[in-house]
């Protein structure tokens, strides 16, 4: 508040500079935002792929489970550890 008070009495230099000087802290602040959501959205993408994608192999592992594939043929086939296989 002190700074905005004694704007006027800054010589016209010194004033300009300092408004320049906020401009860049704003555009730097908005851009950062900008770029820790995409960040946050892609880290958010990446795990729901994650999960569909675990989805398939538990689904794929119950159908081979169903037609009498071994346990260790179904984690090679799905990539599924044997703990999850055998919880099926």
């Amino acid at each position: 508040m002190a700074k905005y008070l004694s704007a006027p009495l800054m010589d016209e230099d010194f004033r300009r500079n300092l408004e320049a000087e906020e401009e860049l802290d704003l555009i730097f602040d908005e851009q950062e935002a900008k770029y820790l959501k995409q960040i946050a959205d892609e880290k958010k993408g990446r795990e729901k792929a994650e999960k569909e994608k675990e989805a398939l192999a538990i689904k794929l592992a119950k159908q081979m489970k169903k037609f009498g594939a071994s346990t260790d043929e179904i984690a090679k086939e799905t990539g599924l550890s044997l703990k999850t296989i055998q919880k099926l």
